[in-house]
């Protein structure tokens, strides 16, 4: 990236301003509400829960459903949650740790923005596209439309992939495969649907960029930083990979039926004019969402084209590329790649590609501003004000029907709403496959026909005695989960799930001293070392890279 010089420093203190001015109504009105506010805010609490009891991170999340235990935080990606773990930490207060949190995602979103249209305008004009992204109608709604909290997060990571992408493409600097790597990893442990929608938007956004001469070099980069960033963050996806089974949200209930179903959630497919009342996915909104990017993006894209000297018309013609593709794969059009990329599914709602959309945008705004401004001091000024009055469309659409029409939670009320939030019952696609949302109602830690004492009940390890009496099975207050073993006067001992999820643990005739003990599969461990040790190794070839010294090699 540029140096930080004087001149840059003032256009990064703006857009914390600006950051700051778009946060500002959650300090006034209070957090968003949202069907997923909840879940939200119980994973952020099992994180800070952890971190206060010396555990950098909850594989079995305890407190959870009254006490029986949680795994959404082994599948959901949880770097947006440790923001708001460690603003509660500092705080000791959720509403003003989401404000800071909300802060930090906006400010980074928008220094991320900045730097990525560096690489194709001027300082001024970058900071017009880092404002505009801010207040892009999406990444608005995001926010303050639907509280996709996580994916708000992932939009803040999402430029700087990009920025790093553009640098390896059209630049030689080593540092950027790492730069890549890193920015990437992290995405995926901030937001899955996201990452794979950026994947793929990568492979489209290459396509377009490579030639003939520079194929090979490249496509080294990319193969090393790809391998680079599946490392770094194999303690994401290996546990996906080899335990999503067991998760409810990988049924076909909460993937592809009803809400969830890709099919239902095309824009511009006008389902809704049979009614606003019959459009229960709010398409109408979201195609009012893209209609308003289109209008402030579109102009700029095309005095960009225009003016821009031809190394930045190549440039921006793969961007080009990549925004008629999204724009193809948010609509109908593409149903038969749907139907055909499994993975592709997984994403659930095509209009989340709003976001490369919104990203592509700010670009086509920052490569024509300079040349907007031109027109300010000519007879075209007439132009310049068009031009400026797109961009208040943009911004006056998004305050006035995204951030004043949000449904608001006062910060009284969302301190009461948080309360013990961590030990609620998750929403049910976080459950277990065995479990249901009864499960946690029976109280009781041990329940068995025989007398029982309990010696230690912490949150991965527990043991309790049985009297001798019948053959039976003990009932814990604790969901099954493969992961859970048991053990009586010493030996191994058969676990299973009950009718309703809770964990069985068969009981002899005789005296039991039972134990239990979370135990995670050596894989997530070795993925765990892998990933730290590719995150530390990446970070400090970044750094060793920019230096001066190396480049002077």
């Amino acid at each position: 990236m540029k140096s930080v010089n004087n001149k840059n420093l003032v256009y990064l203190s703006g857009i914390v301003l600006c950051a700051a001015l778009f946060v500002l109504p959650v300090w006034f009105y209070g957090v968003p509400r949202s069907n997923d506010l909840n879940q939200h805010y119980q994973f952020a609490a099992s994180i800070e829960d952890s971190l206060r009891n010396g555990s950098l991170y909850p594989n079995w999340a305890a407190q959870e459903n009254e006490g029986y235990g949680g795994i959404g935080l082994r599948f959901y990606p949880p770097v947006a949650y440790y923001v708001l773990a460690f603003g509660k930490i500092l705080t000791n207060d959720w509403f003003t740790a989401s404000c800071l949190a909300f802060l930090f995602w906006t400010m980074l979103a928008g220094f991320g923005v900045f730097w990525l249209a560096r690489e194709f305008s001027s300082a001024k004009a970058s900071f017009a596209g880092a404002v505009m992204y801010i207040f892009a109608p999406y990444h608005a709604t995001e926010l303050y439309g639907s509280f996709m909290y996580a994916e708000f997060a992932a939009a803040a990571i999402l430029p700087f992939c990009f920025l790093f992408l553009t640098r390896i493409l059209h630049k030689n600097d080593r540092s950027d495969i790492f730069g890549f790597a890193i920015s990437l990893a992290i995405l995926i442990y901030t937001h899955l649907p996201l990452s794979v929608i950026a994947c793929l938007s990568f492979a489209v956004y290459v396509l377009f960029s490579l030639k003939r001469e520079t194929f090979l070099p490249i496509s080294k980069k990319l193969s090393f930083a790809f391998l680079l960033c599946l490392l770094a963050s194999s303690f994401q996806w290996v546990k996906v990979v080899s335990e999503m089974k067991w998760l409810k949200h990988a049924t076909e209930k909460f993937s592809a039926t009803d809400f969830y179903d890709y099919r239902e959630n095309f824009l511009l497919s006008f389902k809704y004019l049979a009614g606003l009342d019959a459009d229960i996915h709010h398409l109408w909104f979201f195609d009012l969402l893209f209609a308003v990017t289109l209008v402030f993006a579109v102009p700029f894209a095309i005095i960009a084209f225009r003016y821009a000297d031809a190394e930045k018309k190549k440039m921006l013609k793969n961007v080009s590329a990549l925004a008629i593709f999204t724009v193809f794969i948010l609509t109908p059009l593409s149903l038969f790649v749907w139907n055909n990329v499994s993975i592709l599914q997984k994403v659930q709602f095509p209009w989340r590609w709003l976001s490369i959309f919104s990203v592509c945008a700010v670009i086509f705004v920052s490569a024509g501003f300079d040349h907007a401004l031109e027109f300010a001091k000519t007879k075209k000024r007439p132009l310049f004000l068009i031009l400026c009055g797109f961009l208040f469309i943009g911004i006056a659409f998004s305050i006035n029907q995204v951030i004043r029409q949000a449904l608001f939670i006062p910060p009284n009320e969302f301190t009461n709403l948080t309360a013990n939030i961590i030990s609620r019952p998750n929403n049910e696609e976080w459950l277990t496959i065995w479990a249901n949302k009864d499960t946690s109602k029976i109280k009781e830690n041990v329940r068995i026909t025989r007398n029982s004492d309990i010696f230690e009940w912490k949150p991965t390890a527990k043991s309790f005695r049985v009297a001798s009496g019948n053959e039976d099975f003990a009932r814990i207050s604790q969901f099954y989960y493969p992961f859970w073993y048991a053990k009586i006067n010493g030996a191994d001992a058969e676990t299973k799930p009950a009718d309703d999820g809770a964990l069985l643990v068969k009981i002899p005739q005789n005296e039991a001293n039972v134990s239990l003990e979370f135990i995670e599969p050596p894989g997530t461990k070795i993925s765990l070392i892998v990933s730290l040790l590719t995150f530390i190794i990446s970070f400090f070839l970044y750094f060793w890279t920019k230096s001066k010294f190396t480049k002077s090699l």
